[in-house]
C-alpha cells in the first residue's frame, strides 16, 4: 500500500476550492459551542471570516482490507463538530481509497454518518478528479 502524502492532498483541495468557490482558503482555528462549553477545533482549510470550513481526511482500508475504524471515528467527531459551526458552508473532503469488495471509505462513510453530519457536504478526490459525494442541498 503506497504512503499518502496528506499535505500535498491538503494543497489539492485549497487550489481546488480556492478555484470553485473564488475564496482565499488557510488553516485556521475555530472556537465552536458544544452544549454548556465553547472547543476549539483546527480546521485544515478556511474562509478569514470562517463562513466556509473544509477538513481534509487521508486516510486508507488497512493492508488487510479492514476500515480503519479509529479514523473514521476521528472523522464522524470532526463531521459533528462541522456541523455544530455557525459556518454556511461545510465540508469534509476525503483522499479516497477504494477497497476491491467494500467500494469507496468516503461513500461508507457518507452512509454511515447521514444523521450526524446534518448539513455537512462529503466530497472525495479519486483518480484525479474530486467530486461531490453526499447529497444534501447546500443552505
Amino acid at each position: 500500500m503506497a504512503a499518502r502524502d496528506g499535505k500535498g492532498f491538503e494543497s489539492e483541495a485549497k487550489a481546488y476550492f480556492e478555484k470553485q468557490l473564488g475564496v482565499s482558503l488557510a488553516e485556521r482555528k475555530v472556537w465552536v459551542d458544544v452544549g454548556s462549553k465553547c472547543i476549539s477545533h483546527k480546521v485544515d482549510l478556511a474562509t478569514e471570516d470562517l463562513s466556509i470550513l473544509i477538513d481534509c481526511k487521508s486516510y486508507t482500508f488497512t493492508a488487510s482490507g479492514k476500515e480503519p475504524s479509529h479514523k473514521l471515528e476521528q472523522a464522524k467527531r470532526d463531521a459533528l463538530i462541522l456541523a455544530l459551526s455557525p459556518a454556511k458552508r461545510k465540508i469534509l473532503i476525503f483522499d479516497d481509497d477504494e477497497h476491491p469488495t467494500k467500494g469507496s471509505l468516503a461513500r461508507l462513510f457518507e452512509r454511515r454518518n447521514r444523521s450526524v453530519r446534518d448539513d455537512v457536504e462529503v466530497w472525495r478526490r479519486w483518480q484525479g478528479t474530486v467530486e461531490r459525494v453526499s447529497t444534501i442541498s447546500v443552505r
